[in-house]
């Protein structure tokens, strides 16, 4: 019975062997993409909190604007008007 026994567990420790060898480059895949995430995490953290952030997200809420939308509606339809001149 001892001897089935060892057979067994010897048998077991190969089976988890051969398993770990299949999940281990999974294991480093996904440690490697939790590092990446974790970077990209505090690159964008960092480029929020910079002024070129709080300079971009200004300009491109001015240029959405109505106010903006309406000005530049009336430099492009108004007649007689074309590119800075008057035709």
């Amino acid at each position: 019975m001892a001897a089935s026994v060892s057979r067994q567990a010897h048998e077991a420790l190969l089976y988890l062997d051969a398993q770990r060898e299949k999940v281990l480059p999974m294991h480093e895949h996904l440690k490697l993409m939790i590092d990446q995430l974790i970077k990209s995490g505090e690159n964008a953290a960092a480029y929020f909190s910079s002024p070129e952030y709080a300079q971009q997200s200004e300009l491109l809420w001015l240029q959405g604007s109505p106010l903006a939308t309406f000005l530049c509606d009336v430099a492009m339809n108004r007649p007689g008007f074309r590119g800075g001149t008057f035709a």
